[in-house]
């Protein structure tokens, strides 16, 4: 009797190390996700008509945006935050389009922009850790956001600046960074 149960306790006890090293290996979406790196890519409203408070984009603009999404198609992006400005949902919603997403929307007029900057970040820390996301803003609001997500200095936007992009990659340990680029 001692062989046999010595026998079933080894073979359990192999059956068990054997299963936890297999979900060790696989890993829960969930871990994976706290694990990777979060990608923020941050940038403002394409060219702007003049013709009201709350202006759409003028045709250089609306191209603009479709390069932005041929630029993010392989992106696996997982939101597209936008404020309430017209220009900014028009910016984001050919990228939006393409991965099959809806805007969020998140008001940023009459709200500080770091104040604004700080609660994004908490929001995409807990919602999209781990993913990519895209966040369009405006040339106040952009460069707060960008420095709260970096950690770091930013330079300052121009009112005529619509093609400079922020990729702020946050990993799950160490420093944030930031790549700058145009479009």
């Amino acid at each position: 009797m001692e062989i046999k149960s010595a026998r079933h306790t080894f073979i359990r006890a192999f059956a068990l190390s054997a299963m936890l090293a297999l979900l060790c290996a696989c890993g829960s979406s969930a871990d994976k996700e706290s694990l990777a790196e979060t990608r923020v890519v941050v940038l403002r409203h394409a060219e702007k008509m003049l013709d009201s408070s709350d202006p759409g984009l003028t045709d250089a603009g609306m191209q603009r945006a479709v390069a932005l999404a041929e630029r993010l198609r392989d992106a696996d992006l997982a939101a597209v935050v936008v404020s309430e400005a017209k220009r900014a949902q028009l910016s984001g919603q050919p990228a939006a389009d393409v991965h099959g997403l809806a805007l969020e929307v998140r008001p940023a007029a009459g709200v500080d922009a770091s104040a604004y900057a700080r609660e994004l970040k908490t929001w995409i820390e807990k919602n999209h850790r781990g993913r990519t996301v895209l966040v369009v803003g405006h040339s106040n609001t952009v460069p707060s956001i960008v420095a709260t997500l970096a950690g770091a200095a930013v330079d300052p936007m121009g009112d005529s600046e619509y093609d400079r992009y922020s990729v702020v990659h946050l990993p799950s340990s160490g420093a944030a960074w930031v790549e700058v680029s145009r479009y």
